[in-house]
């Protein structure tokens, strides 16, 4: 799998694989690591990847972190399905929910309570971090509302001026309260209204103020990270449809794909320094370099806490056996 999956992932971002390295003489782990190596400059922050970046450049990155990409980006990540191809299980069904089990299930699509909580904390984390970024850059102080966890949170962690973590019914009169809460973008950024200006009460006034930036922000498989960009472009489909009908103008939508092995994409650079102009290119940098670092210790504590949680399952009382050892 991994063998097939690296060469249309770097097919992905513009990388003919023919001139990467040669088919033959090669094992999966070996293509592997020269497929990612070769992917060193379309992603400028990854430390597995590009030899040039220093651990001093990250700070909170450790040998630790750095092992468990490893593993995964070769292939070799323990997981039920490894151990059921080697014969050292008899099922590939995940220890924690009743799905198969993959390297890529246990870091994003485990089904357990506590997996699916840290999946959605390391989202917000993400969504924060780039929020934060914003409210200290160049348009810094525009109305902004993001759902990335309770209001208090948000404001704590990012900015006071964060509008709220819903759409105000201003934004969308037409649509019924019920309607217009299922639609919840990660970050939504007004970039002409200021939070102590009054807001617009007319299509007209809406159509003065003109543009709306749309952020969606989405954690993948590293080497399906061209269709998560595609999905995350469709999500917010209706909400554009609606924000044109309500009379704002220029509705722009930037979506963002981060891999759960650290991956920091250079396009992410284009959407937010060149596309959205949200960000300058210093700002940026400091950005690239937390985002890796967020996915490489979120990785290894989903890691560690599904080592965890397999060693409770597997010592949980089961009948007579377990009764004498108790």
């Amino acid at each position: 799998m991994l063998a097939r999956s690296l060469p249309s992932f770097a097919c992905a971002v513009g990388i003919s694989c023919d001139e990467v390295v040669p088919w033959g003489g090669h094992s999966t782990t070996r293509f592997a690591f020269s497929i990612w190596i070769s992917l060193a400059h379309v992603m400028p922050y990854d430390m597995l990847c590009n030899h040039g970046v220093s651990p001093s450049c990250v700070k909170g990155i450790y040998d630790k972190h750095i092992r468990a990409a490893l593993r995964f980006r070769s292939g070799v990540l323990y997981n039920n399905r490894l151990a059921h191809r080697y014969k050292f299980k008899d099922s590939d069904v995940c220890s924690l929910c009743p799905d198969r089990d993959s390297a890529v299930h246990l870091l994003l699509k485990c089904g357990h309570p506590r997996m699916r909580s840290m999946v959605i904390a390391r989202h917000n984390q993400a969504v924060r971090a780039i929020a934060k970024a914003i409210a200290n850059g160049k348009k810094g102080g525009c109305y902004m509302v993001m759902d990335a966890g309770p209001l208090d949170d948000v404001r704590n962690s990012v900015s006071t001026t964060i509008a709220g973590t819903r759409l105000p019914d201003w934004m969308l009169p037409h649509l019924t309260d019920k309607v217009r809460m299922k639609m919840r973008p990660d970050i939504l950024i007004v970039p002409n209204i200021k939070n102590e200006v009054c807001f617009p009460d007319s299509d007209g006034d809406r159509a003065a103020l003109g543009e709306v930036i749309i952020l969606e922000i989405g954690y993948c498989n590293d080497t399906k990270y061209a269709e998560k960009l595609e999905q995350k472009m469709e999500q917010h489909a209706e909400l554009r449809k609606h924000l044109k009908a309500a009379g704002w103008t220029d509705i722009w939508m930037v979506a963002m794909a981060l891999g759960i092995s650290g991956c920091v994409f250079i396009d992410l650079r284009h959407q937010l320094v060149d596309f959205a102009e949200l960000l300058s290119h210093t700002e940026y940098d400091r950005l690239g370099y937390k985002l890796h670092r967020l996915a490489l210790t979120w990785m290894y504590n989903i890691i560690c806490t599904r080592r965890q949680l397999e060693h409770q399952e597997k010592t949980k009382p089961h009948g007579r056996a377990s009764e004498e050892v108790t």
